[in-house]
């Protein structure tokens, strides 16, 4: 099976809000601190290769708040690119929310990483579109038909004289109601594993939400 630069993650079933104020829906927890640093390791069980996402709560040392800054090495895509089914993704975010670093933030950027980009940390509810059909192979968290998530990376780093990413990450969620939460909580640690996605139960469903990257 061939799996193009893409990361599934999220998705939920539609309700209606009514008057009610939108729901947010949120990609990686910055955490009630400052900021929350996710490691991420993709493995085809032999080689592994490393990245790191920085989710801001609050601007500080040049980060930007409600932004999650995104720090891969080529390296990192090419894993993701040539990816086979039974391929692991790790999100690791394990040393969950931290306080304003005195210096440099520990493990932030990755050495020999790419230009940094960033993405929007928080998303209204109306940015979920629901997906119908199931959606296709990419990095879920499990098989379950009831409660998921995945994300897909199509990217593309700066060439030559360009300054900018282009591409996108996607990401899916399967759930009884609009996403509402973090997908990614801080202090998490959750290992995906490349395969198809799962049709979903009675009274659920697939969202998904696409975002563009934003170079500094």
């Amino acid at each position: 099976m061939h799996l193009s630069r893409r990361l599934l993650c999220l998705s939920v079933p539609a309700i209606l809000l009514g008057a009610a104020a939108p729901l947010q829906a949120f990609q990686l927890d910055p955490g009630f601190k400052i900021y929350s640093v996710y490691e991420l390791t993709v493995s085809d069980g032999i080689v592994s290769h490393s990245a790191a996402t920085l989710s801001a709560k609050t601007a500080f040392s040049g980060y930007l708040g409600g932004k999650e800054h995104w720090s891969l090495p080529a390296s990192f895509l090419a894993a993701i690119d040539a990816a086979s089914p039974g391929a692991t993704l790790r999100i690791d975010g394990s040393a969950g929310s931290q306080p304003l670093p005195s210096g440099a933030v520990p493990g932030f950027p990755v050495a020999g990483a790419l230009a940094e980009f960033t993405m929007p940390a928080y998303l209204s509810s109306w940015m979920w579109t629901p997906v119908n059909v199931a959606p296709p192979a990419a990095f879920y968290r499990s098989t379950s038909n009831s409660d998921n998530l995945g994300i897909a990376f199509d990217l593309s780093p700066p060439t030559g004289t360009q300054t900018y990413w282009t591409g996108s990450i996607t990401w899916y969620v399967l759930s009884d109601a609009v996403p509402s939460g973090y997908p990614i909580a801080a202090g998490s640690d959750t290992t995906f594993t490349l395969r198809n996605a799962p049709a979903p139960a009675r009274d659920h469903a697939w969202y998904s939400v696409t975002l563009t990257p934003t170079t500094l």
